[in-house]
């Protein structure tokens, strides 16, 4: 069989990914979010835990490292989806707990369940880790300063176990993936703040009104089939740029 652990699974790109695994035969999903999953689902295992406070992550940690030991599964994936974009608005007026949960949930469980994958899937025939990136890694946007800077933590922590991947006999397959602009929760949180807050928000709400925003199932398929194909590189990637 082959394992999948999804964080962020509650909803958007997580949940669809997780409908998506589980119509893929000899697969088993360990789906992790805050708010639970919308539905009950075969060869779905969930667990309830915030990973933006440290005993979030580490029940995570606990739960990832006991599923990886309980099979002998064929492969193993690690997608590490969970994010939040507050606080949106100018550095100075960001509340330090609001800070500190962003950087917990987007950069510090994401490592740290990587970090655990890693050690603990050394006897898996093909591992893999995706981690859910954003282009608000890759170039400054006005409000976001500590999700711009998690995501680009995200993609240099991807980088880095890349390289780390040469000295492994069994190398991790590491990616670290900007989806693009797709509908969630987040888009919709992002829609409610004020100009001076987030100067950019009428083109957010202009792209939902249009219909310009991608559709997180259609989005969720198409990492799925480039990750069964092998045709998710290592490294940064934006999925746009990627043909399946």
């Amino acid at each position: 069989m082959d394992l999948y652990v999804v964080t962020g699974a509650s909803r958007g790109i997580g949940w669809t990914l997780v409908r998506r695994i589980v119509e893929q035969r000899d697969s088993a999903v360990l789906a992790i979010s805050r708010s639970g999953v919308p539905e009950k689902l075969a060869s779905v295992e969930e667990l309830n835990c915030d990973l933006a406070e440290t005993q979030g992550q580490r029940v995570a940690i606990t739960a990832l490292k006991r599923k990886l030991a309980e099979h002998q599964w064929q492969s193993a994936t690690l997608v590490n989806n969970a994010g939040m974009v507050e606080p949106v608005g100018p550095v100075e007026r960001y509340d330090l707990d609001t800070l500190n949960r962003n950087l917990g949930v987007n950069l510090v469980a994401a490592i740290a369940l990587m970090q655990v994958f890693v050690d603990a899937s050394t006897s898996m025939p093909k591992r893999a880790v995706i981690n859910i990136s954003s282009g608000a890694g890759r170039a400054p946007v006005f409000g976001w300063t500590a999700y711009c800077a998690a995501k680009a933590g995200l993609d240099m922590a991807s980088q880095v176990v890349v390289f780390e991947n040469q000295r492994r006999k069994n190398p991790v397959r590491v990616t670290s993936l900007a989806p693009g602009m797709t509908d969630t929760a987040m888009q919709g949180v992002i829609r409610e703040r004020t100009e001076d807050e987030f100067p950019i928000v009428e083109r957010f709400k202009a792209m939902k009104a249009e219909g310009k925003l991608q559709d997180a199932d259609a989005v969720a398929a198409k990492i799925l089939r480039l990750h069964l194909a092998g045709k998710l590189p290592d490294g940064v990637s934006t999925l746009a740029e990627l043909k399946d």
